[in-house]
């Protein structure tokens, strides 16, 4: 698995080592990636290169847990899923 979090990468480093891979650039951790889980909101993943993104992923399947993007998805394609967001029953 391919992991990028532009804050807590190296605290991410210290629990999992070895077991993850990690990409100091967010885009560079989608080169070849079957999906993408967005499960962060920091304000680099608000609005993301969605052409860039479609160049890298395998396919455009996106798994978002925050509904910040979940309108502007849409641009990559009918395969993504859009959020999984329950307002109902939020996970934080």
């Amino acid at each position: 698995m391919q992991v990028h979090d532009p804050v807590a990468m190296t605290n991410v480093q210290k629990i999992y080592g070895d077991r993850l891979s990690y990409s100091r650039e967010p885009y560079s951790a989608l080169d070849g990636a079957d999906a993408l889980a967005i499960v962060t909101d920091w304000n680099e993943f608000r609005t993301p290169d969605f052409d860039k993104m479609r160049k890298r992923l395998q396919a455009p399947v996106i798994f978002d847990v925050e509904p910040v993007r979940s309108g502007s998805m849409r641009e990559l394609g009918s395969n993504t899923l859009e959020s999984v967001w329950d307002n109902d029953k939020p996970w934080h």
